[in-house]
């Protein structure tokens, strides 16, 4: 019998996260913007609020945008609300701090907190390849680990709450500075008139390659700043 999983937020990366949740559970989606909850269908059920996941589901994943969406959904909707047992995973890029915040007044009601944060881009969430780093409960992990490897190729257990999200910082600050010398090196070459595409090629295929360069190099010759 599969078990009924909740998933709040369907964007760019929640959407296809869901799905590979679905190709093994009854998952439950709801989403602000209804039309892209109902994008998933027939795969999932839609739900028309987050009320209606609560009612129906023990264990249930977030993907927001920013950590005031974290903040208010967890404490005004899934916490109150939430049936005592029930298995809360935000996989939102978000505050370590609040992520211990939201554990502790979910201890409070036996309700199980985790920051799930994952790594990978749009193409990682649609193959099912993502990074994912869980802080939290080391026990309750084991129950919900075989959910997070439907969409992670690489799953690692951090430690403690907030754990998964101070991860995640250090690989933004790892990401930010290959980023900005990527960037500084072809605007280095454009000013010297170099052809820019043997520059990539280079880049790429020596000493300096990186996912930024393989990932983000092209879009940055092309203009394209649509997520990856």
């Amino acid at each position: 019998m599969k078990n009924r999983i909740g998933w709040i937020g369907t964007g760019l990366m929640g959407a296809p996260m869901a799905r590979h949740l679905a190709s093994t559970h009854d998952v439950v989606v709801y989403n602000r913007t209804a039309e892209k909850a109902r994008a998933l269908l027939p795969t999932v059920t839609v739900a028309e609020n987050p009320e209606q996941i609560v009612a129906q589901c023990d264990i249930i994943f977030t993907m927001l945008g920013m950590p005031e969406d974290v903040k208010s959904m967890y404490e005004d909707v899934l916490i109150p609300r939430a049936k005592p047992g029930t298995i809360l995973i935000d996989a939102t890029t978000s505050s370590p701090r609040l992520a211990r915040q939201l554990t502790h007044l979910g201890k409070a009601r036996n309700i199980v907190v985790f920051d799930a944060p994952v790594t990978g881009g749009v193409s990682g969430a649609t193959n099912g390849t993502l990074t994912t780093m869980v802080g939290g409960d080391p026990d309750v992990f084991k129950t919900i680990r075989p959910l997070l490897e439907r969409f992670s190729k690489t799953l690692l257990y951090m430690g403690d709450s907030g754990q998964g999200q101070q991860t995640k910082l250090a690989n933004q600050i790892a990401i930010a500075g290959a980023l900005a010398s990527l960037a500084e090196a072809l605007a280095f070459a454009e000013a010297s008139q170099l052809p820019m595409e043997h520059v990539l090629t280079m880049i790429q295929s020596g000493a300096a390659s990186s996912y930024a360069s393989l990932m983000y190099g092209p879009k940055m010759l092309k203009s394209d700043y649509e997520a990856t």
